[in-house]
């Protein structure tokens, strides 16, 4: 068709793909019936398809696994090509595959020119190619097996729905009005949470309530503070005549000062005579106690003398001896001489005698020592008590002195009463001045208090004012943001049903046609809801929902509504591309399967050029063989016998 994008695959050459080494797959124009058996490779080469065209496919989250997935064994790469025509040219896209996007290597050659492609940067080969995206590309080219399509609840739509509804409620595919309103929607919320509880003017609300609240905090802290400093004030004027009466009990007790001063030197002087007068008693004391010691001694001394005084020796030694011996002694010698010579034995009554003289003068000698000593100790011991009660006239004196300290001592004391009686005045401007003193102590605690209590705001009253000033401006500029979201909002919901109402009857006629085609006429009417939903008028009165029918029939309900989906979408892009069909009648008993060609025979081919289909039902193409439909056969399993021989 005349201004239509054209595109075909001519060949799939798989260097190392999953189970694939060395494999050629040509494909022609029309229908391509690809058979494989399970295991066979069917998704294998949908797989390779999709990573030759879309290397960064944005919907497929796994695609790093899918590289890892189909990484031959004992292989470092994979690698392949694809042949395509394209707007009446002949193109070759090549590609070695890394681990990740990134580490590809592709290379697109125009066969027909020889030059070599050059893509902007991060463009797809699919997006070059097909003008679609990854996401796009799967939801519009890939058709798998049919089944309820999701749509504006928000859930993910299968294959092309979300195409279809932005051309339904929008005008254009491009431009998703669901997306559109989603977003106005999203945006509101991000505004206003649905519970009201979160969101950007929430929060700006919120934070002008905390500035409020700060506000009347910190004008709540002014009122105090202000109480708190008449309250120093207050207390700051009484410590202030304190200190007045303070300076003026200092001066007073200055003139004072020497009255104090004469009391300390009176104090001093009474404690030094009451020293000197302990001294002198003390000393007193010691002296008479030794002074009658020493008295008792002496006494004790002479009253022992004059027990024992010796006895005077009174015997004359000469008249008692020495004359009676003479005499004897003459008598004797006369006698002897005269008388009779008897009278010698007088000579020894004088011998005895004359002995006894001696010895007697010798005991007179020792006699008069004894007494002459004995006289001199007692002379001694009176000399030393006469000594003693002289020495105590030098005690009497001692005690005179001591009596004197006494009275220095008591006239000391009598000063110092005096004195102290004169103190009594000083001694009360003492006391007013400690009082005084203690007072202002008292009320400079209660100042420091007041002071450390005193909670001074972190930030000014005028600087949150101007916070509040500029925050409710940009709150009044939210909201009028949020309005216009809610109004946008509402303005695009009615546009969108009014697209919707002028699309959806040629979506409903074209899937009806399709249908009817599909069932050979045996259903006319069919109605597809807002969402998706479709109901049939069998025979009666009464259209049915899907679900009353076969599981077969619904599935050609689908079918048909996601080929009059594509059909729509390739009208309104101007698009002639290849589609894949995902194994898409597996639900179809032979019937079904051979009006679905038929009706793909007569209204698909000659426009489309080119439909693939993937499947595990080798009747496929007999059925097509039957209604003479001219296809293009391809048996995985045989050709892979015949290439690899049994696969692994």
């Amino acid at each position: 068709m005349a201004g239509w994008i054209t595109v075909k695959i001519t060949k799939l050459e798989i260097g190392d793909f999953g189970r694939f080494h060395q494999y050629t797959l040509e494909l022609s124009e029309g229908m391509n019936i690809i058979y494989g058996e399970n295991e066979d490779g069917k998704t294998t080469l949908m797989s390779f398809l999709r990573l030759m065209f879309y290397s960064n496919q944005k919907s497929t989250r796994d695609l790093t696994n899918l590289r890892k997935k189909y990484l031959p064994w004992g292989k470092e790469t994979m690698n392949g090509a694809i042949e395509l025509e394209a707007e009446g040219k002949q193109y070759r896209v090549q590609k070695s595959f890394g681990s990740t996007a990134a580490k590809d290597d592709m290379d697109i050659y125009c066969i027909s020119t020889g030059e070599k492609i050059l893509l902007p940067k991060d463009m797809e080969a699919g997006e070059w190619f097909f003008h679609l995206d990854g996401d796009a590309f799967e939801r519009s080219l890939f058709i798998g097996q049919p089944g309820p399509i999701l749509s504006y609840d928000g859930k993910k739509k299968d294959d092309i729905a979300g195409r279809l509804e932005n051309m339904e409620s929008s005008g254009d595919e491009s431009v998703s009005a669901e997306d559109v309103m989603k977003r106005i929607q999203d945006a509101k919320e991000a505004m206003v949470s649905k519970r009201q509880s979160n969101g950007i003017l929430v929060k700006s609300k919120a934070k002008e309530a905390e500035l409020l609240q700060k506000i009347a905090k910190i004008k709540e802290l002014e009122s105090l503070q202000r109480q708190q400093y008449e309250e120093i004030r207050d207390l700051s004027k009484d410590r202030d005549e304190c200190k007045k009466n303070k300076l003026r009990l200092s001066l007073e007790m200055e003139k004072e000062k020497q009255s104090v001063d004469q009391i300390m030197e009176a104090q001093n002087t009474l404690e030094e005579c009451k020293r000197r007068t302990e001294l002198q008693k003390a000393q007193v004391d010691s002296e008479i106690k030794l002074q009658q010691m020493r008295m008792a001694t002496e006494e004790d001394k002479l009253s022992f003398l004059l027990k024992n005084e010796p006895k005077a020796i009174q015997h004359n030694f000469v008249v008692r001896y020495g004359i009676p011996a003479l005499f004897t002694a003459a008598v004797s010698a006369a006698g002897a001489f005269l008388v009779h010579p008897v009278f010698l034995f007088g000579m020894i009554v004088t011998v005895l005698m004359i002995l006894l003289f001696f010895s007697g003068k010798k005991a007179e000698k020792a006699g008069k020592r004894n007494w002459e000593e004995w006289m001199e100790s007692k002379e001694a011991c009176r000399l030393r008590i006469q000594e003693q009660k002289e020495a105590g006239n030098g005690i009497e004196k001692q005690i005179l002195l001591l009596k004197s300290f006494e009275e220095i001592q008591k006239e000391a004391e009598d000063d110092l009463i005096q004195r102290q009686k004169e103190y009594s005045a000083f001694a009360g401007l003492r006391d007013e001045y400690n009082a005084c003193m203690e007072e202002i102590s008292d009320i400079e605690q209660q100042i420091f208090a007041l002071q450390a209590s005193l909670k001074r705001p972190e930030t000014g009253i005028e600087e949150l004012a101007g916070e509040l000033s500029i925050l409710r401006e940009k709150i009044e500029e939210q909201q009028l943001y949020y309005d216009a979201l809610s109004f946008a909002g509402d303005i695009m919901q009615e546009a969108a049903d009014e697209l919707r109402h002028s699309f959806s009857p040629k979506l409903n006629k074209m899937t009806a046609d399709i249908f009817t085609k599909l069932t050979n006429g045996k259903y006319q009417y069919l109605l597809v809801s807002k969402a998706y939903d479709i109901s049939v008028l069998p025979e009666g009165v009464q259209y049915r929902e899907g679900d009353y029918f076969s599981k077969g029939t619904t599935d050609q309900m689908y079918f048909a509504l996601r080929l009059a989906m594509l059909l729509l979408l390739e009208e309104k892009e101007g698009l002639q591309l290849p589609v894949f069909l995902d194994d898409s009648f597996a639900s179809y008993d032979t019937k079904r399967c051979r009006e679905t060609l038929r009706y793909i025979k007569e209204y698909l081919t000659n426009d489309r050029k080119q439909i693939i289909l993937f499947t595990c039902h080798e009747s496929m193409a007999d059925l097509s063989e039957e209604i003479d439909f001219k296809i293009t056969k391809k048996n995985l399993h045989i050709d892979k016998q015949k290439v690899f021989g049994k696969m692994c």
